[in-house]
């Protein structure tokens, strides 16, 4: 009886401890590697944040690319592509992304490679496409849903995961 009660002790302040992890960050925007998605910043802000690009590509959009080295998967190389925009002062702005590797953290508090879970930890809104192997995707956007289903939800990230929950890559692409 004792163990049961520890057991179930030990389980409460872990839900909690994570629930309280989750309340410590800032959920009311999108940002990578601590920038805004839709705001300006310079060109050293985006170093800063990234570091120096491997090269840039146009494709529909411009893209700073980063190449990764894994050594922990079966690929060798990935790369991570932040598409931007940018005004007559020569700032960026963020307009897509597309992130495969671990070095690029989304809103302080998710990872490709975290489960899928810490989604839901952020609030807002959630949509989620699930195939019948187990993977899929989910949808997230800052707010809550005034329950009136006109969502743009083109304009929000999604969250690729795999058959395990393990999350695969991130995306924020429109046309």
């Amino acid at each position: 009886m004792k163990a049961l009660k520890l057991i179930s002790i030990a389980i409460v302040s872990i839900v909690l401890t994570i629930t309280l992890d989750a309340q410590e960050y800032d959920f009311s925007s999108q940002r990578i590697n601590g920038l805004e998605v839709g705001k300006f910043y310079t060109e050293e802000q985006f170093v800063e944040a990234f570091g120096e690009p491997d090269y840039i590509q146009v494709v529909m959009h411009n893209y700073f690319v980063y190449v990764r080295n894994v050594t922990s998967s079966a690929a060798e190389r990935i790369e991570d592509s932040i598409g931007f925009v940018s005004n007559k002062d020569g700032e960026y702005r963020i307009d897509t992304y597309f992130i495969f590797s671990d070095q690029i953290v989304f809103n302080d508090y998710i990872r490709v490679g975290d489960h899928v879970s810490k989604v839901f930890d952020m609030g807002g809104t959630t949509l989620e496409c699930k195939n019948e192997d187990g993977s899929g995707y989910i949808v997230w956007g800052p707010f809550e849903d005034k329950g009136n289903g006109q969502l743009d939800w083109t304009l929000y990230p999604a969250f690729y995961y795999d058959e395990n929950g393990i999350i695969e890559y991130i995306e924020l692409y429109y046309d």
